[in-house]
C-alpha cells in the first residue's frame, strides 16, 4: 500500500497534503484472473474463505475457483442449463451452492459432490440463504407477478410464498440478513410511481415496518452481516444506509448516511461500506464518514473482505481480483485533530510537518495505535522533517499536550 498525496499550486506556493488513508496498490495483488471478453455476473466466497464461484457471460456453467491462487480447480453444471447464471449463493455451512439463471430457472447443489439436488420452477433467478442453511430465499417473476418464497431444505417444500402484480417497466429485489434474522423485498416502477421496501422476520415471516422511496427505482437492497444496518441504491447511484434495529423496532426511517455507490455492500465487521461507484472504489466508516481505504479499481458489485485473513477480494467487470489488505481498520478518525498541525505525512523515512498559530513545542510526541512512545523531542523547529523509521500502521503526533493529529504509514 502507500499514501495518496495531492500537490496543490496557488497564487505560487506548493502544498503536500496527506489524505488520511492509505491505498491499495500493485505491490498488495495476491493474484487476478482475467474472464475476458466475457463480463462477470456474480461471485460467491465459501464461508471458510478456501474457495470461490463465479458466474460470468456466455458460460452455463459455474467455475469454483481456489481462494489462495485463483486457479480454477472444478465446476458446477447440469444438462439443463440454458442461460447464464445471475445471482449466487452459498449457504452459512457450505454445504449448498444454489444459483438463479436470466431463464427464471434455479439449481441447488451439494457443494462437495456438485451433484445437483433441486430444480426449482420456472419463476426464480434471484436466491439468498439468510443466516440458517436449511432456509433460502428466492424472488422472480412469472407471468405479471413477481414472487418472493423461502423454500425449506429439509421439508423440501416452499414454506412462505408472495405474489405481487407488476407490469414490464419495473425492478425487482430480494434479500435476507445474514444472520438469519430478516429477509426483504422490493419492487419499483420506472414510470416514476416510486418504490416499495418490504422488511420481514425471516423464521415467522411477519411483516415488519415497511420503506416507500418516493420518486426512485431501487435497485439493490442488503443487510450487514449481524442486522445492524440496511441499505438500498437507487437507479440515480446513490445509497441509503438505515439503522435496522430502529427501522424494525421503532419504525424510525432516519437515514443514517447517504453515499455514492450503486449497491450498498458491507464489510463483515460492520463498520465499513464500500463506495461501488466509480473509480477508485473507495471504503467509507459508517459513523464517522471518513474514507479509510482507496482501492484503485471500478468494481462491479461484489466486494468481501475476508474475515479470517481480512484479504479483499474484488468482482470486477471482467476480472476477479484478491488484494492483500491484512491490517487493521481502527477507528482513530474519531480522535480529535487540530486544526493548528497544518500539514502531516510521511515519505522516504521522514516525518514531515508544518504548524499555523504554535510559537514553540514543549513536547512533541508521537504514538502508535496502541498508544506506545515512538518518537518524543522537544527541541524542534515550529516546521520541518524529523528522520524516523517507522513501520506500516496508524501513528499520532501530540504537540504541547493539546494539539493532536494522525497520519498513516504504509510500507
Amino acid at each position: 500500500m502507500k499514501t495518496m498525496l495531492l500537490i496543490l499550486t496557488a497564487l505560487g506556493f506548493s502544498a503536500v497534503v496527506a489524505f488520511a488513508y492509505p491505498t491499495i496498490g500493485a505491490e498488495d495483488t495476491l493474484w487476478t484472473k482475467t474472464f475476458y471478453p466475457f463480463e462477470i455476473n456474480a461471485v460467491c466466497m465459501h464461508p471458510d474463505g478456501n474457495t470461490i464461484v463465479v458466474s460470468y457471460s456466455n458460460f452455463t456453467h459455474l467455475m469454483q475457483v481456489d481462494a489462495t491462487n485463483g486457479d480454477s480447480i472444478g465446476v458446477f453444471t447440469h444438462e439443463l442449463s440454458s442461460a447464464v447464471y445471475r445471482s449466487i449463493d452459498i449457504s452459512p455451512d457450505g454445504k449448498y451452492l444454489i444459483a438463479g439463471d436470466w431463464s427464471r430457472r434455479s439449481f441447488l447443489w451439494d457443494y462437495q459432490t456438485k451433484e445437483l439436488l433441486k430444480i426449482f420452477p420456472d419463476t426464480y433467478m434471484i436466491v439468498k440463504f439468510g443466516g440458517n442453511e436449511k432456509k433460502v430465499f428466492l424472488g422472480g417473476k412469472n407471468g405479471s407477478s413477481y414472487y418472493v418464497s423461502a423454500y425449506d431444505i429439509e421439508k423440501d417444500s416452499i414454506v412462505y410464498n408472495h405474489e405481487t402484480p407488476t407490469n414490464n417497466n419495473s425492478n425487482f429485489n430480494v434479500t435476507a440478513s445474514p444472520d438469519g434474522r430478516y429477509f426483504a423485498y422490493s419492487y419499483s416502477s420506472y414510470n416514476g410511481d416510486g418504490s416499495s421496501i418490504y422488511l420481514l422476520d425471516a423464521n415467522s415471516f411477519n411483516r415488519l415496518n415497511p420503506i416507500f422511496p418516493r420518486h426512485m427505482v431501487v435497485t439493490s437492497i442488503a443487510f450487514s452481516a449481524n442486522s445492524k444496518w440496511f441499505g438500498f441504491s437507487d437507479y440515480g447511484g446513490r445509497s441509503y444506509i438505515y439503522d435496522c434495529q430502529k427501522l424494525i423496532l421503532e419504525n424510525n426511517k432516519e437515514v443514517k448516511f447517504t453515499y455514492k455507490s450503486n449497491y450498498p455492500r458491507f464489510t463483515d465487521d460492520e463498520k465499513y461500506v464500500f463506495e461501488i461507484y466509480q473509480h477508485p472504489t473507495l471504503l467509507i466508516n459508517i459513523e464517522t464518514k471518513d474514507t479509510v481505504l482507496s482501492i484503485p479499481n471500478w468494481i462491479n458489485d461484489y466486494a468481501k473482505r475476508q474475515s479470517i485473513t481480512n484479504n479483499l477480494l474484488l468482482q470486477c467487470f471482467h476480472t476477479i481480483i484478491m488484494y492483500n489488505s491484512n491490517w487493521h481498520y481502527l477507528d482513530v478518525s474519531e480522535t480529535p485533530e487540530s486544526t493548528f498541525i497544518t500539514e502531516l505525512y510521511y515519505s522516504n523515512n521522514s516525518l514531515f510537518y508544518s504548524t499555523f498559530g504554535i510559537e514553540s513545542f514543549n513536547s512533541f510526541v508521537i504514538t502508535d495505535a496502541t498508544g506506545a512512545v515512538v518518537f518524543s523531542n522537544s527541541l524542534l523547529p515550529i516546521s520541518g522533517s524529523i528522520p524516523l523509521n517507522l513501520t506500516s500502521g496508524i501513528y499520532f503526533l501530540t504537540i504541547n499536550n493539546e494539539f493532536s493529529k494522525k497520519f498513516i504509514v504504509v510500507r
